[in-house]
Formats: structure tokens, sequence, C-alpha cells
């Protein structure tokens, strides 16, 4: 997805000489929100590659800063893209070449991670590096800065061959493993809760089914999810998991109110931000379980509700492995009142 700019044009040309589709939108805001969208309802750890993951590119300096409120959208719901901006060139930066800006300055606080290709040899694996930023831990926006001057370097067949070596392409990001998590999460102690819970609440988030959650398992983590039985509410992303009419799924607005009654809380894939009144919708005796990939989000608000687990560990993961330890509890769910308080 682009936005046509001089500073990007031997990009759009490379793309037209090798059949890479390109999507010219009107600005460059919609580029950036496209390639979100793009990474959102893709399922690119399916196949084990990339391919799936959003791009855009846009021009230097205000191509840039005009991208500013996407890169931020996509940063707060952790969604992998690639956003390829131009630059200057390399020798005339501060200098008062056209749209010379301190783009890294600039841009840092927007994206996961940036790099700058000062060199041709660099391009290849910065951009692999770069995808395997925007994927792995939490996922989020990554920029990669293009000065023109390098994009315009001219190579001869053999120095092409040697860029383009598969040798130099490093692997998928691994995928959560399903022992990985067991060593240093306290099950026993959960489940325990989880049986004596009266009155438990279960909040899932976008976390549970990110790029990082390999879609052919979603099942699984329905079933995960049925097999806990407890009440459940879902948050960005997690909306659907279990379709409209589950017995299950509850209605946003009964979710402060439930949070106020309730004994246990799982905030999975999630975190206490204004949706639940920042961690104060939570009963003040409640025992609430955390389990978030980023562990300033574990921690974020936490004088505000009680803070009892935290686990940064996959959130989706966390679920599966949790019913793996739990038997199924005998509990009709018309009659029962952990479903109807």
């Amino acid at each position: 997805y682009t936005l046509t700019g001089g500073h990007i044009s031997p990009i759009l040309v490379a793309c037209d000489k090798h059949n890479i589709r390109l999507i010219d939108v009107r600005d460059e805001a919609t580029a950036v929100f496209a390639a979100e969208a793009q990474s959102r309802v893709s399922n690119w750890q399916t196949n084990q590659s990339f391919s799936g993951v959003g791009v855009a590119m846009v021009t230097a300096g205000s191509g840039l800063t005009n991208a500013i409120t996407p890169l931020e959208q996509a940063l707060l719901s952790e969604t992998p893209l690639i956003l390829f901006g131009g630059d200057v060139p390399t020798d005339l930066r501060g200098r008062g070449a056209l749209l010379d800006v301190n783009e890294m300055r600039i841009m840092k606080p927007f994206v996961k991670w940036e790099k700058s290709i000062d060199s041709l040899d660099d391009i290849i694996p910065s951009i692999y590096q770069a995808l395997q930023q925007a994927t792995s831990g939490v996922p989020g926006p990554v920029l990669l800065t293009c000065p023109i001057n390098v994009l315009w370097t001219r190579l001869d067949q053999s120095e092409y061959h040697k860029l383009t070596d598969t040798a130099m392409i490093p692997s998928v990001p691994n995928q959560v493993s399903k022992t990985e998590l067991s060593e240093n999460i306290d099950f026993e102690r959960i489940t325990h809760k989880l049986r004596t819970a009266k009155r438990p609440v279960m909040l899932l988030g976008s976390q549970c089914v990110n790029s990082s959650f390999p879609s052919h398992e979603l099942s699984q983590l329905i079933k995960s999810v049925e097999l806990l039985n407890i009440p459940v509410y879902t948050q960005g992303m997690a909306r659907g998991l279990l379709g409209a009419d589950h017995a299950l799924h509850f209605r946003h607005f009964r979710t402060r109110l439930s949070l106020k009654d309730c004994d246990l809380l799982l905030l999975i894939g999630t975190y206490c931000d204004f949706r639940i009144d920042y961690g104060r919708s939570v009963n003040k005796n409640a025992y609430v379980i955390a389990v978030n990939l980023d562990r300033r989000k574990l921690e974020l608000n936490s004088d505000f509700r009680p803070k009892d687990l935290m686990y940064q560990v996959h959130p989706g993961r966390f679920i599966i492995e949790l019913a793996a330890h739990v038997s199924k509890l005998q509990m009709v769910a018309n009659g029962d009142n952990r479903l109807s308080y």
C-alpha cells in the first residue's frame, strides 16, 4: 500500500518490474491503515511465512509524519506491519535537502523498532530483521527508512546474486512451544482457585489470537475456554472467538457489574485500561491472575486492582495449558450460579 513519492520511486519502479502488486491510495495514513488491516485479517503463521504481514511505503519527511496516527494505532493494537519510508541522500542529511527531517527522532515513539538502511548490502538482511521484530514477542509496527542514493545504486549481475543469496534469509520466528510455559506457571494454585471460586470471570483480549498464535489452533483454544467453563468477556480481536450465542459469552454492558462482584478474575491477553475503569471496576477482594506478553501492561494500573499472579507468556498458549491441567467442572449452565450471578 503506497502513495507515490520521489524518494521511494526506485522501490515503486522495481515492484512494477518484478510484478509486485502496488495498491496506490489517496494519502499516507490510508496506506498504513490498510497495511494494518492486512495484518489483522491474515493468517501468516499458518504457512510459516511472512506473507500476510502488511507493508506500506511512503515518501520522506511529511510522508512519514502523515503516517503517525495509523502507526500509533498499530502500536496500541499490537499489530505487526512494516513501513518503508523514503529518506534524503546520506551525504545531504542536515544540509537542507528536500524533505530533510530527523526521521528516526520523530518516528521512534510510534514504532516498535526502527532502522535506516545506509548501504545496499544491508537491504535484504534489514527487511528480514524488520519482519522478525514486527512479529516476535509483542507484535507491532516497524520502520525502515531508505536513503534515495542507496536505492539508486547500480549493481552488476554477480553483485545482485550475492545480495539475494537465500542463505542470508533467516527463518520464521518460532511459535511458543507447547511445553515452554509449564516450568514457570503455578498451574496447581490456579486450578485450585478455579475450583473454589464462586464468581469467576475471564476477560480475553487481542493477544490471545494475535499473529504469533497459529490460526489452526484456534479450535483448540475455543475448546480450552469451554473446558474452563466460566463466564467470558472478550475485547479487541478476541471478539467473536466464541460466537454471539455461546453460553459462556457475556455482553460488554455487564462487564463492570461482573467485575465488581467477582472473586476470581483471569485477565488474559488484555490489561486494565479505560474499558474496565483502569482496574477500579475489579472487586478489591478478588484474586487476579494476569497474563500478557508485555511486562509493562501486566503492571499498568496495578495500584488500582489486586495483583496476585502475573505471567509474561503467550495468553493463548496459557489458556490451552491451563485447560490441560483442569478437569472439566461438572456444572449445568442454566442452573449454575457461576454463570448467572
